[in-house]
């Protein structure tokens, strides 16, 4: 049995009353015994070489800290640090760390983190690695591209930037002193005087914000009591807003934007300017985020894409000084600084889309290359706005490769009064993918209200019965083609030929998010990765080998699932069919939580599924 099967079964028949559970005193002393047995790890060795990022040359004593965790099961999950490694690079910039041995006893179901590694050598930037992902304080230095790897690996330090702060930089070794070692709080030493001098500096000129900011506070309260308009009010906090403190800057801007008064955007877009390598700037671009509306301000510590969240916020406003906010937004839709950026504009807008926003709609469907997600949310928006001088442009999307664009297409074109969406959900129904085909269906149905498959997804339904349906639907058309005043689709074809290149680049479009995921967890064995978990898990139902698949699920969820397939019988390879690729999304504590994209009738939507590791190191599916 499984040590964390085990686990399980102590901390519940040892927490009954008596012996209520049916389990002999035999069998709660093996289970303790399993649980409370030493469990011994090794870490194997780790190699690198660190160097000056900017002349590649070999940097000497900079300190070296490797440290391994051990997760703990029980009521709570929680980590214990197991061992921990300092050692200082030689001559040649090299650092070795032995192979350690790690013990643990008296414990439930331990098992052994990524280990988490700090370099530091004064005047450079300190180097970590969290979960097997290099990261710096800031990164300023052009291509740094880190890499980790576990031996001979390279780490490059860049060279101290005067603009950045001392007391910032060291303020990750204050919040982890448990990673800090003797070697390293040795190294500290001389920057830590440096921190507490110009922290001294910091207190006095926060001493000033302070007093602005009782001040402010007392002219609320004045202008709340009536002795003060709300004009007089707005001009004390414009001048609030000439203080160089985000601390001031924020309540100042928030005031300002409740009372309707914009004053507070630019001083904030200039705090950002003056402020790059600073972590105010993160609260600076966090409450310009909020007075603006745009969602899409988020921080981030590579300078250079600072330096371009500050440029494409001066244009930006250069723009639109003195509009609404809902063009603000609007704006970015065709005028957003990345594609990422316009899809943020246009989710946003799913909340009030108006009219004004229809130009701007328009001609994103004009540009070409776009994400088929991209032109998918624009019509949906479109028919939400009631303007069917953007017929023409959305007539367009109707030839599409990819079904969804087609769908929407065809949907936001009845929405407006135009039937164009007919013939083409006609042809779509000849394509040789059977999700176009059940997506085709459902849109007939709803534009046409016919109802051919009784009530069911055609994707749902027996080849027969699929066969039958769509020789109604020819025959519907054949009899209706003239009646729904829709234009004959010519050489569709081209576009059923194409479509599977078009959902490859929704899934590409998928990969390329995941990689720029911080957290996304390496794997040095790839067989071992929770990707390969589950594709053994469909390709075990694809066999209709249901005890494989259980095999790869958690205990808990095992019983559960064993019902559910002996229910769907001969469907078992539908199901497994019908599954999605998976991609990374988070971590959290030794749970690896991913989103499998699946396609409908509706779109592609993405559902939660979630890995744990078992004693043996095999990742486990635990939530589907």
């Amino acid at each position: 049995m499984p040590r964390w099967i085990a686990a399980i079964l102590f901390v519940v028949v040892s927490g009954s009353i008596g012996n209520c559970g049916g389990v002999s005193d035999e069998e709660l002393k093996s289970f303790e015994q399993a649980i409370k047995s030493p469990r011994t790890f090794e870490t194997r060795i780790r190699s690198g070489k660190v160097v000056d990022a900017v002349t590649s040359k070999p940097i000497v004593g900079a300190v070296v800290v490797y440290t391994w965790d051990v997760s703990m099961f029980g009521l709570e999950s929680r980590t214990q640090k197991a061992a921990q490694y300092e050692a200082t690079t030689d001559e040649n910039g090299r650092y070795f760390i032995p192979n350690q041995k790690v013990t643990v006893e008296g414990t439930l179901a331990p098992d052994l983190e990524p280990e988490h590694m700090l370099v530091y050598k004064r005047g450079y930037v300190w180097y970590r690695v969290y979960h097997n992902r290099p990261q710096c304080f800031m990164e300023y230095v052009p291509n740094l591209n880190q890499k980790y790897q576990k031996e001979n690996n390279i780490v490059k330090l860049q060279p101290w930037n005067e603009k950045l702060s001392h007391s910032e930089h060291i303020g990750i070794f204050e919040r982890m002193q448990e990673y800090v070692g003797p070697k390293l709080e040795d190294a500290l030493k001389e920057e830590q005087a440096i921190a507490k001098q110009e922290g001294r500096a910091n207190n006095q000129l926060g001493q000033g914000a302070y007093k602005i900011r009782e001040q402010m506070w007392r002219d609320k309260r004045t202008l709340e009591s009536g002795q003060i308009t709300k004009e007089e009010y707005i001009q004390r906090l414009s001048e609030a807003l000439k203080t160089e403190d985000v601390e001031v800057l924020r309540p100042a801007a928030i005031e300002l934007d409740k009372l309707g008064d914009t004053g507070g955007i630019e001083p904030l877009i200039r705090f950002l300017q003056n402020n790059l390598y600073r972590e105010s700037f993160d609260t600076a671009l966090a409450t310009l985020s909020g007075v603006t509306g745009r969602e899409d301000l988020k921080n981030t510590r590579v300078i250079s894409e600072r330096l371009e969240i500050v440029k494409d916020l001066e244009s930006w406003w250069g723009r639109n000084r003195g509009r609404g906010k809902a063009e603000w937004i609007e704006d970015l839709i065709v005028n957003g600084r990345n594609d990422k950026v316009r899809m943020e504009a246009l989710n946003n807008l799913q909340r009030r889309v108006g009219k004004s926003a229809a130009p701007y709609l328009v001609k994103l469907l004009s540009e070409r290359g776009k994400s088929a997600g991209m032109y998918e949310s624009a019509l949906r928006l479109l028919s939400r706005t009631e303007d069917k001088s953007a017929i023409p442009a959305i007539k367009p999307m109707l030839y599409h490769q990819d079904i969804y664009v087609r769908r929407q297409a065809a949907l936001t074109l009845n929405a407006l009064g135009d039937r164009s969406g007919i013939p083409v959900m006609i042809s779509s129904l000849e394509s040789k993918s059977r999700n176009s085909r059940s997506v085709a269906n459902a849109v007939l149905k709803e534009i046409t209200g016919q109802d051919f498959a009784g009530g069911k997804e055609l994707r749902n339904l027996s080849a027969a019965e699929e066969k039958a349906v769509l020789n109604k639907w020819m025959g519907w058309w054949k009899e209706n083609r003239d009646a729904t005043g829709a234009n004959k689709v010519e050489d569709f074809y081209k576009i059923l030929a194409g479509e599977e290149v078009a959902i490859q680049l929704r899934y590409a479009a998928m990969e390329e998010e995941e990689k720029k995921n911080p957290e996304l967890p390496a794997f040095e064995d790839s067989s071992k990765s929770p990707r390969a978990t589950f594709e053994r898990f469909r390709a075990a139902l694809l066999n209709d080998d249901v005890e494989k698949a259980l095999s790869l699920m958690s205990y808990p969820l095992r019983e559960n699932y064993k019902k559910i397939f002996e229910e769907f019988g001969t469907h078992r390879r539908d199901y497994a069919e019908g599954l999605g690729k998976i991609y990374f999304d988070s971590k959290l504590g030794g749970t690896l939580y991913y989103e499998m994209l699946t396609e409908n009738d509706e779109g592609m939507f993405s559902f939660p599924i979630h890995f744990v590791k078992d004693d043996e190191g095999k990742w486990l599916i635990t939530e589907f």
